[in-house]
């Protein structure tokens, strides 16, 4: 009959969520709680030994499981993680096992005890918030990496439109615009970061805030395109030009004259190139080319060819204006892309 100990020892057991085990040489199992069979998905037979435990002990955790028992039969107290493939379903499951040495009267190991527990959910957790501070460092430096790329394209457009204007008032001006406009794409940019910035927008916006909306003399036409975020940043700016040019000069300063805005894609994947086209026509009156380069004409023609490897054409005519751009899709890598230094 048991004794009180016994029987205390037993409703424990019953009532751990844990694996209680007691193995005696040569490697059987005299006891195994109730709840093994949940935990390793076989019942706990008579017999059950040390070769039948193995072998369900995932390949690959093979060796660190099979090194454990012998030190604590050495007297040492072991505890690792280690996975298995649970027979009943099939799943792998992790378990933390901790063995420790039972010593007799004379100080001898008499038999290994050792308690398991099952820590899927809590590895699963731990590889969740390892993956979120993953990702948090990465923002963080994507984040820090655009903030300097972003102050260095406003000094760059400062220093340029300091070199370009004629007074105080004229580069106070400029710049104010050419700031809204990069502002303006940067709420694009941040509103999705991974997403993309679509093409569409950035000439909506641009326009829009110039005075100008979609309608019988402003056509807007071309398919969904998505620019990555340097690509976006220097479209904007040269469609800014444009517009304050028009403003000034063309369609959007005058009463007369129909403006066309259309883009394209042709290629596939790495071979991509986008076509855009800025047209001013119908104006009654001929458009000269400026005498002096200036910050617009500069960006318009050479930064955008150096910074995105684009290929473009300005045409001045008796009734407008016509600009074409061509852009690879993608320009340059993401290597060469971070070691370039911001322009605008």
């Amino acid at each position: 009959m048991p004794t009180a100990e016994e029987r205390w020892f037993t409703e424990f057991a019953a009532h751990s969520d844990n694996t209680l085990w007691l193995q005696e040489p040569p490697g059987t199992m005299a006891y195994l709680s109730p709840t093994f069979e949940a935990m390793f998905g076989m019942p706990a037979g008579k017999g059950f030994d040390r070769d039948q435990w193995a072998a369900l002990v995932h390949p690959d955790d093979l060796g660190i499981a099979l090194s454990a028992l012998p030190r604590s039969e050495q007297g040492e107290v072991v505890q690792i993680d280690y996975r298995i493939i649970r027979p009943s379903d099939g799943a792998v499951r992790w378990i933390r096992d901790k063995g420790f040495p039972l010593f007799g009267s004379d100080g001898k190991v008499q038999a290994i005890a050792g308690i398991a527990r099952d820590i899927t959910e809590e590895k699963s957790a731990l590889e969740a918030l390892a993956q979120s501070e993953e990702r948090a460092r990465l923002l963080l430096a994507e984040l820090q990496h655009r903030v300097r790329n972003t102050l260095g394209v406003v000094r760059s457009i400062a220093r340029r439109t300091a070199e370009r204007s004629r007074d105080v008032r004229e580069f106070s001006t400029h710049l104010d615009g050419r700031l809204a406009a990069f502002a303006r794409v940067q709420a694009l940019v941040t509103r999705a970061p991974d997403a993309g910035v679509s093409l569409r927008e950035i000439a909506q916006d641009e326009l829009l805030a110039h005075g100008a909306q979609e309608g019988r003399s402003l056509v807007l036409e071309g398919p969904d395109v998505l620019l990555d975020p340097r690509t976006a940043e220097r479209i904007s700016l040269a469609v800014h030009e444009l517009s304050a040019n028009a403003v000034k000069h063309g369609v959007l300063g005058a009463r007369a004259g129909e403006l066309e805005v259309r883009w394209s894609l042709s290629g596939e994947a790495e071979s991509r190139v986008l076509g855009f086209s800025w047209k001013e026509t119908k104006l009654g009156r001929t458009l000269r080319k400026p005498r002096r380069t200036g910050f617009g004409t500069e960006l318009l023609t050479r930064t955008l060819a150096y910074e995105l490897k684009a290929k473009s054409a300005m045409h001045f005519g008796k009734n407008g204006f016509s600009y074409t751009l061509f852009v690879p899709l993608p320009y340059v890598d993401e290597g060469e892309r971070k070691s370039e230094e911001p322009r605008p």
